[in-house]
């Protein structure tokens, strides 16, 4: 009996305790204390009414570098001494409730997406991927101290439309991945431009080189009505840009079961064959080869596929990534051709000789370690991976 009554008075002491000492039982959130289940209209009235700005961490739910700011960065001390006295802080997931709202209202894009917000939701500044926490405070501190991107906003509004400050604007919206103002301001921009125009403005022209990407862009087909003039003037420059917007459109095609590919839309390819055909676009044969081939591959019908590979190989416009992508192919699933080859690694040569003359294209490719750790370009490397092919393939 004195045990049980000994235990009986026992209990509430513990009771007690743990109610007083709620510290000890849990670990404190050192780090950004972000507001459960309210919108983002009420995370701004809660600083308007607290003189606050607003954080707004844009995440999906499939997003790798969310998840490390999430569990990394965000419960750092540093991140809650910076942002708690100085921000609400909300995260919102872009894929859910609000989130595919705010996503075109802030013109979001890429994930993490980080805005920051005064109490009317004006933007003050904005980051996107994955920082440390220092460096992550640094850069917010500056950020709303001296907006680069706000500043350059309202310059634009304003009616600064001189070349070299839509030139900055530009590369500082295509910084932040904010892909809907970059076209809205490359429009604007080239709106009124002729093939003539760009081709004694090299300004106007990188500009179009450099964010000009839909061959629906009724710009695009304007600039490729004077597709002889402008390759005149820049060469390969323009050919190759012209090559990149008809031939990458059809990446639009592809069908997915979530994130697997399925199955390529032939349909819609043949329609956009005929498209190309009404503006003569010179490339249509390789291009057709190219997705046909694709969705041999997509099929597993591997004859056919290097049936195809062949046939592409031999236009005088490919992607030098396909030649590079027939290597692995060709190792892996296609059946053994010396013609198909053959033709891979003429191509490597043209390719392994642009890496050694042009140190951009070079450092497009990363450097392989072969046998006796000397160190090859992509091409050279698959170049020399093939010659050894053949020579396995005569012994046998």
């Amino acid at each position: 009996m004195r045990i049980k009554k000994a235990f009986i008075h026992f209990v509430p002491l513990i009771v007690w305790l743990l109610a007083a000492c709620p510290l000890a039982a849990q670990q404190p959130n050192e780090g950004i204390c972000f507001e459960a289940n309210k919108s983002l209209a009420e995370v701004l009235q809660k600083a308007g009414a607290e003189s606050k700005l607003v954080f707004v961490d844009c995440y999906t739910s499939w997003c790798g570098p969310c998840k490390q700011m999430a569990a990394k960065e965000f419960p750092k001390k540093e991140m809650g001494d910076y942002f708690n006295p100085k921000f609400v802080s909300v995260k919102i997931d872009m894929e859910k409730g609000e989130g595919p709202e705010l996503l075109k209202r802030y013109d979001v894009s890429a994930f993490p997406t980080f805005l920051f917000l005064d109490a009317n939701g004006e933007l003050v500044h904005r980051m996107v991927g994955y920082k440390p926490a220092e460096s992550f405070v640094q850069e917010v501190e500056k950020g709303i101290t001296n907006s680069e991107l706000v500043n350059s906003k309202k310059r634009y509004a304003n009616g600064d439309r001189s070349a070299a400050f839509i030139v900055a604007y530009l590369s500082l919206l295509n910084q932040n991945i904010m892909r809907g103002e970059v076209k809205r301001i490359t429009a604007a921009y080239l709106a009124d431009k002729t093939p003539a125009m760009l081709a004694n403005d090299s300004t106007a022209f990188q500009v179009f080189c450099d964010y000009m990407d839909s061959p629906m862009d009724s710009i695009f087909q304007r600039m490729y009505g004077g597709e002889k003039l402008l390759v005149e003037k820049y060469g390969a420059t323009a050919d190759d840009k012209f090559w990149q917007v008809w031939s990458e459109y059809p990446q639009l095609f592809y069908q997915a079961d979530g994130k697997t590919i399925t199955s390529y839309d032939m349909n819609r390819l043949n329609e956009y064959i005929g498209f190309m055909k009404q503006y003569k676009v010179r490339y249509v044969e390789a291009i057709r080869l190219n997705y046909t081939l694709i969705s041999a591959k997509i099929q597993k019908n591997w004859k056919e596929a290097a049936r195809l590979a062949k046939l592409y190989l031999k236009q005088p416009k490919m992607s030098d990534s396909d030649a590079i992508d027939f290597c692995t192919d060709l190792t892996e699933n296609m059946p053994r051709d010396k013609e198909l080859v053959s033709l891979i690694q003429n191509r490597l040569k043209v390719l392994d000789q642009e890496e050694k003359s042009n140190p951009a294209a070079k450092s497009a490719y990363p450097l392989y370690i072969y046998k006796g750790a000397k160190l090859y370009s992509k091409a050279a490397y698959y170049e020399v991976r093939y010659n050894e092919l053949l020579k396995e393939w005569a012994k046998s």
